[in-house]
């Protein structure tokens, strides 16, 4: 295994994950920003006022008699039983140390959009569109802001500096999109300071080849009722390293090209359609330096990217969570929604999704195996005000050895709904939507590619369907309230050749599995 492999993707997954029994919030007053990747950028958010506070212990008073006031803890005899039964706290049940478990809900979206870009090489082929699914999440440490996420090395009231990874378009037509998968994930660093109603960015980022190139971006926030635009600015400086390998192309055409700026103006917006239901949209212009318009292999001064789709953001029913809030502060709220921990065993099937989830199952010929681990952030206990528990749920997947693959590593990204079932046995369906990058390519997977002509994408969107029920209600054992069992669907796909950042690619893998999960209390 290449351990510096998983450091970029590490980013991404593994974030707000707080210690069994506690949930992180964000910094009190905090002012955090939605920023787009090469896309443009998206809304500012703000951050929550504060961890609500537990409520001050309550004076208790003893008799009205003299001696016997406000401050004085010394009952009257005739009460000292009464008042000890009163102050002690009585021993819960396990299914009431859940129902007490309490989290603060946090800052969180979903969703999908359509990105079309304008194609700047010599050639026939003008533009080429992608389905882009984003996920959103602003945590005490780490963070996902659409196609980028990272943590927070150091961070103050309206400054950070952040570890970031940023997924990156590379615009060529669609049928060469799978062969030359050129659709990357930068790594560096970033700092970022707020000001008022606008703000600054620098950064120094990198591919996994080392070609590096900056950002120094800035922009402003307008805000209405139910809407809020963003106009900003992107200057971006090349190295030649960066400019030949992505804008001459210097693999097929054997051109090396200088350093070279690229200016982009940019717009984004999101609009308040009603509840959690929001659209967004965002248009960019890339006006090309000299040294990029003169190469070869370009054919026009710049070009154009947008973005239009919709996303699901949890509604405070108040305009802040459209931008700035015009000077409200943020209220917060808490949830009965308890993290988890879930350990599953997964079983490699040659049928597909549909296949499977009409319980047609093909058994594997050579046994492939995995088992996974995942944890869940709470985010929310509900959506549309439909009861559902919402959590962010980094997952690591060790994929084992067999006579057709060595062993590999997954990682995993996903947001995850569950709706209860209030039946005699608690029974809960969910399903989640994420991303997932693979070490090397399973041996179900490859076969599935190498029938559809395919090269395979270590990054793929992630689905998981579950169905578990509660082993406490199941045996009527209270104290196993906590437990539930369950059945899912761990699959990897590239959307129906929709995405180019997932190698514009139809099929994938699926694994049925069994799981454990555990509410931590």
């Amino acid at each position: 295994m290449r351990p510096h492999t998983l450091l970029l993707p590490l980013l991404l997954p593994f974030v707000g994950c707080s210690a069994p029994g506690g949930v992180r919030v964000v910094e009190p007053g905090a002012e955090l920003n939605l920023r787009f990747a090469s896309a443009p950028s998206s809304v500012p958010l703000r951050a929550p006022a504060g961890p609500l506070a537990a409520p001050a212990p309550r004076a208790r008073r003893t008799s009205a008699g003299p001696g016997h006031g406000w401050d004085d803890p010394t009952p009257v005899p005739d009460q000292e039983a009464a008042t000890t039964a009163v102050n002690e706290e009585p021993e819960l049940s396990a299914a009431e140390k859940i129902a007490r478990v309490r989290s603060i809900q946090a800052d969180w979206g979903i969703a999908a959009v359509v990105r079309t870009a304008t194609i700047p090489f010599t050639g026939s082929n003008k533009s080429v569109s992608s389905f882009v699914p984003m996920m959103f999440f602003e945590g005490e440490d780490f963070f996902l802001r659409g196609t980028s996420g990272g943590a927070h090395l150091w961070k103050d009231e309206d400054e950070e500096v952040n570890a970031l990874t940023r997924l990156r378009f590379f615009d060529i037509p669609s049928e060469f999109q799978n062969t030359v998968q050129g659709d990357t994930a930068d790594f560096g660093l970033q700092y970022q300071r707020e000001l008022d109603d606008a703000w600054w960015q620098a950064e120094v980022m990198s591919d996994q080849s080392g070609n590096v190139h900056g950002n120094l971006r800035g922009g402003t926030t307008f805000t209405g009722e139910d809407w809020i635009l963003e106009p900003g600015l992107n200057i971006r400086y090349g190295t030649d390293d960066f400019i030949s390998r992505y804008f001459a192309v210097e693999p097929l055409t054997e051109q090396k090209a200088d350093g070279a700026f690229i200016f982009s103006p940019e717009i984004a917006a999101r609009y308040h359609v009603v509840s959690d239901l929001y659209l967004v949209g965002a248009l960019r212009y890339n006006a090309f330096g000299s040294g990029i318009r003169e190469l070869d292999a370009i054919n026009d001064s710049g070009s154009f990217e947008s973005y239009l789709g919709f996303g699901f953001f949890q509604d405070r029913g108040e305009p802040q969570f459209l931008g700035r809030p015009n000077g409200q502060e943020r209220t917060e709220r808490e949830i009965d929604v308890p993290p988890f921990i879930r350990l599953a065993q997964g079983f490699a099937s040659p049928s597909d999704l549909g296949e499977i989830l009409a319980l047609d199952i093909e058994d594997d010929p050579f046994n492939n195996k995995m088992t996974s681990v995942f944890y869940g952030h709470p985010l929310s206990d509900q959506l549309f005000g439909l009861p559902l528990q919402i959590y962010l749920s980094p997952g690591l997947a060790y994929h084992y050895e067999s006579d057709v693959q060595d062993e590999t590593f997954e990682l995993i990204a996903k947001i995850h709904l569950y709706y209860t079932f209030p039946w005699s046995v608690r029974t809960r369906f969910g399903v989640a939507e994420g991303v997932s990058w693979i070490e090397d390519i399973t041996y179900i997977e490859g076969v599935s590619m190498a029938e559809k002509d395919y090269r395979p994408s270590n990054l793929m969107n992630y689905l998981d369907f579950t169905l578990d029920v509660n082993v406490g209600d199941l045996f009527g054992a209270e104290k196993m309230s906590a437990l539930w069992l369950g059945v899912a669907v761990h699959h990897r796909s590239s959307i129906f050749e929709s995405a180019s950042q997932f190698g514009r690619i139809k099929g994938g893998s699926n694994y049925p599995s069994i799981y454990l999960q555990w509410d931590l209390l």
